[in-house]
């Protein structure tokens, strides 16, 4: 579990990276695994769930899940 949440959050930091291009995907992922590292909590766990926070908020901060639309203006 601990593996698959450090392997997570590598992924997210390539992605913040720009060498992946599934965010969405690495989004998703990152968010379901700290969940399910705070579900089953152990010590060792930290490590991942630090990465994992890290990577989420990186990615979102780099580009939010909401666009913004410029209005036309001088049409």
């Amino acid at each position: 579990m601990a593996t698959l949440g450090l392997s997570v959050g590598s992924v997210g930091f390539m992605g913040k990276m720009g060498m992946a291009a599934w965010r969405n995907v690495v989004l998703v992922s990152s968010i379901l695994s700290l969940f399910l590292m705070m579900a089953f909590w152990h010590d060792w766990f930290i490590a991942g769930a630090a990465i994992n926070a890290a990577a989420i908020a990186l990615v979102l901060k780099d580009r939010p899940l909401t666009r913004s639309v410029p209005a036309k203006v001088g049409l």
